[in-house]
């Protein structure tokens, strides 16, 4: 991106996802049940399917097609397909590995130092965020990684919230000005 800048000029106010995956942990039921999907083999041709969808017109389809399958989408089914989005919110936001464990979020942000993201508008939301809410929010270091902790969310709606009031959050001018 760097030395072909010109090719991604595009890109320069779009969404843009600086890791190319987000792994995400959690003690919070994410799945779809077995007394819903009975067949173990066909949970994880779904699992798998559902891991490929890059976008909400995909996963409002496969929702459809789950219910019109198997009936009402349980609680813990909505509640996987919300991380689905949230992991999402994530990547877009340099997040690497997502825990959300004892009502907590531990984001740990892109490795690369030199990384793109540490000058972009996502990386400024995600400082104001902070900023605005220090009081539930810390930014640290971690075994040379960077991790940002969001206390008091209690589920996984709560922490797609959080992301998307990152993405509503104003971006602080840090350091000088561009002439």
């Amino acid at each position: 991106e760097e030395e072909f800048a010109d090719l991604f000029a595009d890109r320069k106010n779009k969404e843009y996802a600086f890791v190319r995956d987000c792994y995400i942990e959690s003690d919070m039921e994410l799945l779809l049940p077995n007394w819903y999907i009975e067949s173990q083999s066909e949970r994880m041709s779904l699992y798998r399917e559902l891991d490929n969808i890059q976008n909400q017109d995909a996963l409002s389809d496969f929702a459809k097609r789950l219910e019109d399958r198997f009936g009402k989408l349980p609680d813990e089914a909505i509640s996987l397909f919300t991380m689905v989005k949230l992991r999402w919110l994530a990547q877009r936001y340099g997040v690497e590995r997502l825990s959300m464990k004892r009502g907590k979020i531990s984001a740990f942000l892109i490795n690369n130092e030199k990384s793109g993201f540490y000058e972009s508008q996502e990386f400024g939301q995600l400082l104001s965020y902070c900023m605005k809410n220090y009081r539930q929010c810390s930014l640290s270091e971690k075994d040379g990684k960077r991790l940002i902790t969001i206390n008091n969310i209690t589920d996984i709606e709560q922490a797609y919230n959080t992301f998307v009031a990152i993405s509503e959050t104003e971006t602080e001018h840090y350091g000088k000005e561009k002439q």
